[in-house]
């Protein structure tokens, strides 16, 4: 800057009276404040990159992870299952009555007597698995082409609202009109992992950046309900569910038999979604699950609601299976909204992703 400039600057803001002796001071505080708020914003976009490698780095090394068949941890596990299981089933009778019933459909359909407990927070991936484990049970017992439809899902699948359903209100519920051959029954929770899950089952558990999570789960509890759209920021309603997403997280990770991750499971499904079902000892021939993923991808899933009319998923079939009343959604919504991996970038500011 020339000298002739300089000087005009400073005379500018020379205090030569009060009233600019005032006006340098009130000039300095704002450089300060823009200063603060530049560095405030740098360390919020630090800390989100920072945080987002993180859980990347933290997750990656979980992704249907076959180190988690360590046996001590295994065996120590399973033994803890097996001492919680039958601690419920002296106690609490309507665990015995769920159980008990499980058993004797499996001894008669001669299917494992033991589930695959898929557990995860709400819209982290769930419905993804359950289509691609249902449409490979579906192609190799009946060569299926087509994806399942939401309805044909859950009659197939019936234990949701596990651990609930099964240990409060003593229901197991079979499949309806549907062998399952050699393949276990598949249950399902957005609860955290509990000590006698082993003595039910193998875990798999599916987890998504927490952030994106939050958004989908906001356009699922929000946006999507008639009457609800509008009233609330997905920021503020952020706040309210993000202790849930840890509390299943912190339960479930370390304790869960294999866990998926859902980022990987939209970019490279052929690779992790097979390592997992081996550690779940979950049959399949090769050509069968890679049919059942690509029968499953987010697209055919919109496909399949196009087609069907089922846009709203599951939400609107079995209303008795669900542990609340079934919400009314608005005409424009779909379950398969967006699948997008990174959407949290385009509803939360830097600094609230950094809170959160």
């Amino acid at each position: 800057m020339s000298d002739e400039k300089s000087g005009f600057i400073r005379n500018l803001f020379s205090p030569t009276d009060k009233r600019s002796s005032n006006l340098a001071a009130e000039n300095e505080q704002l450089r300060a404040q823009l200063h603060n708020v530049g560095l405030e914003l740098q360390a919020s976009r630090a800390a989100v990159d920072r945080l987002t490698s993180i859980f990347a780095s933290h997750i990656e090394m979980a992704e249907a992870n076959a180190n988690r068949s360590d046996p001590v941890a295994l065996e120590s596990r399973q033994a803890m299952g097996v001492l919680q299981r039958n601690w419920l089933l002296r106690e609490k009778a309507s665990f015995k009555k769920a159980w008990l019933d499980f058993q004797a459909y499996a001894a008669r359909q001669n299917i494992p007597n033991r589930a695959i407990i898929l557990c995860g927070p709400a819209k982290s991936g769930n419905t993804l698995l359950r289509f691609v484990f249902h449409n490979l049970v579906n192609r190799t017992l009946n060569g299926a082409t087509e994806t399942l439809t939401y309805h044909q899902l859950n009659e197939m699948q019936r234990n949701i609202g596990f651990p609930h359903v099964f240990r409060d209100d003593g229901n197991f519920r079979a499949p309806h009109e549907f062998n399952y051959s050699e393949f276990p029954l598949m249950f399902h929770a957005h609860h955290p992992w509990e000590s006698f899950w082993p003595g039910i089952g193998n875990t798999l558990f599916v987890v998504r950046n927490p952030l994106d999570t939050l958004v989908s789960y906001w356009y699922h509890n929000v946006e999507n309900e008639i009457g609800k759209r509008g009233t609330i920021s997905v920021e503020d309603y952020a706040d309210t569910i993000i202790d849930h997403w840890i509390g299943v997280f912190l339960a479930s990770f370390p304790n869960a038999d294999a866990v998926l991750r859902y980022e990987c499971l939209m970019r490279r499904p052929h690779s992790v979604i097979p390592k997992a079902f081996r550690v779940l000892n979950i049959p399949f021939k090769d050509s069968n699950l890679a049919d059942a993923i690509e029968m499953s991808r987010f697209e055919n899933v919109q496909k399949m609601e196009d087609k069907s009319g089922q846009h709203h998923g599951h939400m609107i079939f079995n209303p008795n299976f669900h542990l609340g009343p079934t919400p009314d959604w608005n005409p424009d919504a779909r379950f398969a909204r967006s699948g997008e991996v990174g959407q949290w970038q385009a509803h939360f500011s830097n600094k609230k992703a950094a809170a959160l």
